[in-house]
């Protein structure tokens, strides 16, 4: 495993999601971790994994909460739905907020679009990645490149590699079919 991209994606969860309980934080942690790694990734699968996490207490040495999760990757369970650009992968939901990760096939556009009701973060996993931003045109994402979408701005993604791309990305609240294509 590549533990600086395991930390670049944990911290990116924590940031983006900013969880209102420790709980929700550690579900979605746990479905990430044993979720099977992104097409072309040199790591094996997960197959059990137990997380911790602990909010301090103002005080020195104090915990006001902590929370122990474990699972193993054959008791959970992921939605795919297949796109014409390539696939979602649904991770986490609560009803704040979800968790997903994209796919694009090699050669693909996401086409630039909007939401109206939802912000939306998304951390580039895969090199090969173009992305556009309101009337700009297309640019290179480095892995681990961040970015934070408000409501109404547009974005779109292409994939010119000769591999499947992913893009790991945190609505708010949960997509539900918000979006506004942008020609």
């Amino acid at each position: 495993w590549d533990y600086g991209a395991l930390e670049r994606e944990v911290t990116f969860v924590l940031q983006a999601g900013r969880f209102l309980l420790l709980e929700t934080a550690a579900r979605a942690l746990l479905r990430l971790l044993l979720l099977p790694p992104p097409p072309n990734t040199p790591r094996p699968p997960a197959t059990w994994a137990q997380l911790r996490l602990s909010k301090p207490n103002a005080l020195p040495g104090g915990v006001l909460a902590r929370v122990a999760v474990e699972s193993r990757a054959a008791e959970q369970s992921y939605t795919q739905e297949v796109k014409p650009w390539g696939s979602v992968d649904l991770i986490d939901q609560s009803r704040r907020l979800a968790l997903y990760r994209l796919n694009l096939l090699p050669g693909a556009v996401l086409p630039r679009h909007s939401h109206r009701q939802l912000v939306e973060s998304e951390l580039t996993l895969s090199p090969g990645l173009w992305g556009a931003q309101d009337a700009e045109p297309d640019a290179p994402l480095p892995v681990g490149h961040r970015r934070h979408w408000r409501r109404g701005q547009v974005h779109g993604y292409h994939n010119p590699s000769p591999h499947i791309a992913s893009i790991l990305c945190i609505d708010t609240p949960p997509f539900e079919g918000d979006t506004v294509d942008v020609p």
